[in-house]
């Protein structure tokens, strides 16, 4: 039988065992989150000539993270409510 090991629980309530493929999908979204959250950076610092909406850039701000959490949830699939 191919059983695929498991990650300990973390000692908190609501969370459950996690793959290594589930594992290497949330470190791969992660990255890229963490890439846009560089990109975002950039942009409230863009310097020169270009002047950037700081207003837009922290709504993209706030939309990202809200999307990284939705993503990450999707993965781990926690079984209560917060």
């Amino acid at each position: 039988m191919n059983e695929e090991k498991l990650h300990a629980v973390p000692p908190v309530s609501g969370y459950r065992p996690l793959s290594q493929a589930e594992v290497d999908l949330m470190n791969e979204g992660k990255a890229l989150f963490n890439a846009l959250g560089a990109y975002l950076d950039k942009l409230a610092k863009p310097g020169g000539d270009i002047v950037t909406d700081g207003l837009c850039i922290s709504i993209a701000r706030t939309e990202a993270q809200t999307a990284a959490m939705w993503a990450m949830r999707a993965i781990t699939k926690p079984g209560s409510f917060a």
